[in-house]
């Protein structure tokens, strides 16, 4: 019997750590391939790998090497669907986040904007004064006020413009405190 082929049988039958992270470490270079290969927004190296000893677990439990398959073979193609799915529900999490937003200026020539809704802690409507505090903000400001708007990721703004996390923060909160200050003078 193989070393790997007994660390399989050590995680399945008892589910031995120590043997899972002996198989994890065998394939790492296909686990650090794959990481260069796919990407998902807000995985670090540490969730990538967590990713891979909870789907080697799994392989071990349901590789069965009687029928000739290679084990390695087996993880790597459930390791890959494994994270092409996380990858799907990511992309399907933005399509419906994207579907549910509307692009500020196709909202601004509409003339719905008085029905425009930003959801912030608690939803906050906006009603027409809205338009006149457009003009007032910054460029920094508009783009502030589409992430808010969920028409734009920070993430995305950050990588196309290098824009540093700090001031796209600031420029946000000026962006929400201008729209407050509409609120507040309309219920004067």
């Amino acid at each position: 019997m193989t070393a790997e082929a007994e660390w399989i049988k050590q995680v399945k039958l008892y589910r031995d750590s120590d043997a899972l992270n002996l198989l994890v470490q065998k394939y790492r270079p296909m686990i650090d391939n794959l990481y260069g290969q796919y990407f998902i927004e807000g995985f670090e190296r540490s969730d990538w790998y967590q990713e891979a000893y909870s789907v080697c677990f799994v392989t071990c439990l349901n590789y069965d090497g009687s029928n000739g398959s290679k084990f390695g073979s087996f993880y790597k193609m459930r390791f890959t669907n494994h994270m092409i799915d996380l990858i799907r529900k990511e992309s399907a999490a933005k399509r419906k986040a994207n579907q549910q937003t509307t692009n500020i200026e196709t909202v601004i020539r509409s003339g719905k904007l008085d029905k425009l809704k930003v959801s912030e802690d608690n939803s906050v409507e906006f009603i027409s004064e809205i338009k006149k505090a457009i003009p007032k903000f910054s460029r920094l400001e508009l783009i502030g006020f589409q992430i808010e708007l969920g028409g734009i990721s920070a993430e995305t703004v950050r990588k196309k413009t290098k824009l540093e996390k700090r001031k796209l923060k600031r420029a946000i909160a000026r962006c929400k405190s201008k729209l407050r200050k509409l609120e507040d003078q309309e219920e004067d």
